[in-house]
This record gives structure tokens, sequence and C-alpha cells, in this order.
């Protein structure tokens, strides 16, 4: 689990709340938004990729491949994990038509969000789990987000 130890001592988890935390300490360049609009956006984004990709890809991954290393930590469904899998398939699909004529989740905006979907991309990818990975006409895919701002 990433954390993040504070100035006095206390630490903070996960992903969003030590990127919104950074955002404040460091707002430029904004990887949030520099306007209301902007942070709602991404947001928005944001939630989409860790509950439609994220969460599945990593709970077919820890019920999958990484079962012997979990199993005896947290609950499995390993007959879950193909299923999983498959939704996380299908909600990239669903991303690459949302993405259309956009370079980046929030249009011409690199954020968080880019972020976030590229590392879990990149890790189930690297792990060896096996899911359909983006297509190569993906507008999205690893790419745009490999390449960051441009």
């Amino acid at each position: 689990m990433p954390a993040l130890e504070l100035d006095d001592g206390s630490y903070l988890s996960e992903i969003t709340a030590i990127c919104e935390y950074l955002e404040e300490k460091t707002p430029k360049p904004p990887m949030i938004g520099s306007t209301p609009e902007q942070r709602a956006e991404c947001r928005m984004w944001t939630r989409r990729v860790d509950l439609n990709i994220c969460e599945p890809l990593a709970n077919g991954y820890r019920f999958g491949e990484a079962l012997k290393f979990f199993q005896n930590r947290i609950p499995c469904a390993p007959e879950a994990s193909p299923g999983l899998k498959k939704i996380a398939a299908d909600r990239i699909r669903w991303l690459d038509g949302q993405m259309a004529g956009k370079q980046f989740l929030c249009g011409t905006r690199f954020t968080l969000a880019d972020m976030l979907l590229y590392c879990w991309i990149d890790f189930a990818t690297r792990s060896g789990s096996r899911w359909m990975p983006p297509t190569p006409t993906s507008p999205h895919g690893l790419r745009a987000s490999a390449s960051g701002p441009r």
C-alpha cells in the first residue's frame, strides 16, 4: 500500500489522497487541476478509472496469479479472477470509446487520472496478469500516458 510520511511523522495512505495532498503543497504543475471545473473533471475520471479498471485488475491479479501470496492474508475468490479481468478489459474498450478525439482523459491535460490508468495497465502487463491489454489503435493506451504531456 502506498504511504507518505508527513513532516509531523504521521502517515497518509491511498493514492488519490496522497496526490491531492501533494498538489495542495506544490500546485505547479497541476496534476489534478487549477480550477474547480478542472479538478472536478479529473476527480470524475480518476474515480471511473479506479472503480472500473484498477479495482477489477487488482483483484483479478490477487485472486489469480498472486493467489499464493494473498490467500492467507485476505479473503480471496479465485473463481472470480477471470471475470474481474474480463470486466477490466471491457472497461478499457469503453474508455477507448470515451477517448475519441481526446489526447488524454481530461482532453489536453495530462492528469492524475492518466497517471493512475497508465500505472495499473503497466503493472497488469508487466506482472504477467492474463488480461486483454489496450488495442494498438487505442487513443490512450500506454503510448499516450507514457509520453506524458505534450
